[in-house]
């Protein structure tokens, strides 16, 4: 499993334009995306979203293992 951070321009009202999904399946990681949705709701800035997003997509890839991480 390899995971990606992505950003969209546009999103719908309570869901953030930063998400962190599973590349090979395109489902995002629920939790991880439910948090962001919540920390938009509250009208935290864009770059702390994706911040955000990036610290959390590292411990998915240091908690799943060398499986979780990208290939060179």
């Amino acid at each position: 499993m390899k995971f990606c951070v992505i950003y969209r321009q546009t999103s719908h009202n309570a869901h953030s334009p930063v998400r962190v999904v599973e590349q090979s399946a395109g489902q995002g990681v629920g939790w991880i995306n439910r948090y962001l949705d919540r920390e938009y709701v509250r009208r935290l800035a864009n770059t702390t979203l994706r911040t955000f997003a990036y610290n959390l997509l590292h411990f998915v890839r240091c908690h799943l293992g060398p499986s979780a991480r990208e290939s060179s």
